[in-house]
């Protein structure tokens, strides 16, 4: 835009709120609308006493004339003393329209007068795997197999990969992503928020995982009293170029009695509250609960969140009844994943924290369907 000079104008620049505009008296009239600062207070340009004055707003003036017009409000709000223009400067004729460099530095009209330092070239010729950000929560809603749904409060991770030649990946966009789903996110959202993440970063592969307790009510064996019994799930999801694929991690508390011990031993067996935890990945729908439930009947004996007497007296001998060691509870538990044909790859993991020791037992076990058939 060509500047317009407003002849044998001299132009002082006062401090304060007073005058967050300046323009000289000398313009042409029709250089004098009437601009909104957005705090409901009008302003009229040519008015040097600048005081507030009514009315609506010129835009058709704007858009005819496309003049450039640069607000020291915000400087003023926070105190800056901008002072006044010295005698010499005064006589330089005011250019409607001109550019102030260093008012643009100090107040950007738009994005494009911030640098964009992650933008920039990376000479190091090292690509990143992974970078993003961690541990920030958000609100969700899950479907629950009894109840319809539940909501939680989920905490994600979220990264991309991020070529050689960057500097750096725009951190403010997964939060941008996140509050793009309204306020809710559901596990069927899951996917398509991944899909988006590697879109609005210009990303070859991401991932996200997704952790929230899942909570199911349970009923006691005897006593038939409920209480809500809580698991920890992880979604988990990646993608490479342009393919999803989605797993979910389930860790899942039991109760295991040791088959040695009960063996020898006269009377009684020691036995422990244990961890499975289960990493599947599915072709089709399969509720969480499906999972949980056939992970705690391969188990000494599953965990409920109140009894009575009757039912500790039943538990109790259920495990008993029910010995595994820390080997068969992995064991029994991928025999009822290879039968599943909704989960094509899983990792099954058991840590019984022992009873007689200061110490964990152990045992994993992973298939992938898909590459190894048998």
């Amino acid at each position: 835009m060509k500047p317009t000079p407003c002849a044998g104008s001299q132009t002082t620049l006062s401090t304060g709120p007073s005058n967050p505009l300046f323009a000289p008296k000398t313009c042409p009239a029709e250089l004098t609308p009437t601009i909104d600062f957005g705090d409901n207070l009008l302003f009229d340009t040519a008015n040097s006493s600048s005081e507030a004055v009514s009315g609506e707003v010129d835009r058709p003036f704007a858009a005819k004339h496309k003049y450039l017009i640069f607000s020291l409000l915000s400087h003023s709000r926070r105190g800056n003393n901008l002072g006044t223009l010295q005698p010499d400067q005064q006589s330089t004729p005011c250019m409607v329209g001109q550019e102030n460099t260093e008012m643009l530095d100090k107040t950007p009209v738009n994005g494009s007068q911030i640098a964009d330092v992650q933008n920039s070239e990376d000479t190091r010729q090292i690509a990143i795997n992974k970078v993003g950000i961690k541990d920030i929560s958000h609100p969700m809603r899950i479907r629950d197999r009894s109840e319809g749904e539940q909501h939680t409060i989920a905490n994600f991770n979220m990264y991309v990969n991020l070529p050689h030649n960057f500097k750096g990946t725009h951190m403010s966009r997964f939060v941008e992503i996140l509050n793009s789903h309204e306020t809710e996110i559901t596990v069927e959202s899951f996917k398509d928020m991944l899909a988006e993440m590697t879109e609005r970063l210009e990303a070859e592969s991401g991932h996200i995982e997704m952790n929230f307790p899942f909570f199911i009510k349970k009923t006691a064996p005897i006593s038939g009293v409920k209480s809500l019994l809580d698991y920890n799930v992880t979604l988990i999801g990646e993608i490479h170029g342009g393919t999803p694929i989605i797993e979910i991690k389930v860790v899942v508390p039991v109760t295991s009695l040791c088959p040695c011990s009960k063996k020898i031993s006269d009377r009684g067996a020691h036995n422990q509250r244990s961890h499975v935890t289960v990493q599947a990945r599915t072709k089709g729908f399969i509720w969480i609960e499906e999972i949980i439930d056939m992970v705690e009947k391969q188990a000494s004996c599953e965990l409920y969140g109140l009894l009575k007497r009757p039912d500790e007296k039943f538990v109790t001998e259920t495990a008993y009844d029910n010995p595994k060691f820390v080997e068969d509870m992995v064991r029994d538990i991928a025999v009822q994943f290879n039968q599943e044909e909704r989960i094509s790859a899983y990792v099954i993991e058991s840590e019984n924290f022992e009873s007689i020791h200061n110490h964990s037992a152990y045992a994993l076990i992973e298939r992938d369907k898909e590459t190894d058939p048998v």
